[in-house]
Formats: structure tokens, C-alpha cells, sequence
């Protein structure tokens, strides 16, 4: 757990690996709750297929934690050419985020997303996880 503080606090990159179900997700976590003064952008890459999927993954994320923060307005002024729009879920009262299906992203888009996130990061402590689990079928 040290470990894993250390790391986000100095700014490191750290990968976790390991086998489903083993508490990966949950140390960071308790690590970032322990730290108290990070935002978390928390990306899942599960079923992730083109570049265009994961940009607009990050960008929710990166627009839900802002929406959190406060400063969400500004960001979806940075990003209206993505036409995003946010409403509250009538199944759950949670407030979610979709993107204009017809805008597609590039793979170049992704330089300009994390740039996007750096500027952020100026302003207060960003922490990015991202999330896939990958599982091979039929190997041993």
C-alpha cells in the first residue's frame, strides 16, 4: 500500500497486474482514498475496439470527475465540438455523459485528450487509472 502511495504521490506510472479478482482495483483506491486531495479519472477499457472508443472513454471520464470538481462547464466548452450532453439517468438519479456517436476520433485525438488532462493536472492532482481485464480463452 506504501508502495502504491508513493507512486502517485511522486507521479509515477505504475501497472498493477495480476489475476481477477485479487484486490487490484480495490489497493488503488484505498491508496487514492488515503490521499485524500487527488481526482480520480477512472477510464474502463473493457471491450475497447478502435481509437475512437478509447478517446471518448477518456473524455467521460475525464468530464465526470471535472462535473465532480466543479469546473465542468469549462471543460465542455474545450470539447463542444464533440457535442457532449449530460442528463440524469431515470433508472438510477445518477447524472451520466454521452458524446455524439457521429463525431469519430482519431488516433491523434488521444495526444490532445492527455494534453487536455495535463492542463487539468496543473490546476489541481489528477490521478488516471485505467482499467481493462484481460482474460485468454483456452490457454494454459
Amino acid at each position: 500500500m506504501k508502495n502504491v502511495e508513493g507512486f502517485i504521490r511522486s507521479a509515477q506510472n505504475i501497472l498493477i497486474q495480476g489475476e481477477r479478482k485479487t484486490g487490484k482495483t480495490s489497493l488503488v483506491f484505498e491508496a487514492l482514498r488515503r490521499l485524500k486531495k487527488h481526482y480520480v479519472v477512472y477510464v474502463d477499457l473493457l471491450e475497447v475496439k478502435s481509437s475512437d472508443d478509447l478517446c471518448k472513454r477518456i473524455i467521460k471520464a475525464v468530464i465526470s470527475t471535472e462535473r465532480q470538481s466543479g469546473v465542468a462547464e469549462k471543460l465542455f466548452k474545450s470539447l463542444s465540438r464533440l457535442r457532449p450532453t449530460h442528463s440524469i439517468d431515470p433508472i438510477t438519479g445518477q447524472p451520466s455523459v454521452s458524446l455524439d456517436a457521429s463525431v469519430k476520433l482519431q488516433p491523434d485525438s488521444i495526444e490532445s485528450i492527455l494534453d487536455m488532462i495535463g492542463a487539468i493536472n496543473k490546476r489541481k492532482a489528477i490521478v488516471v487509472v485505467f482499467e481493462k481485464i484481460i482474460s485468454f480463452l483456452g490457454l494454459r
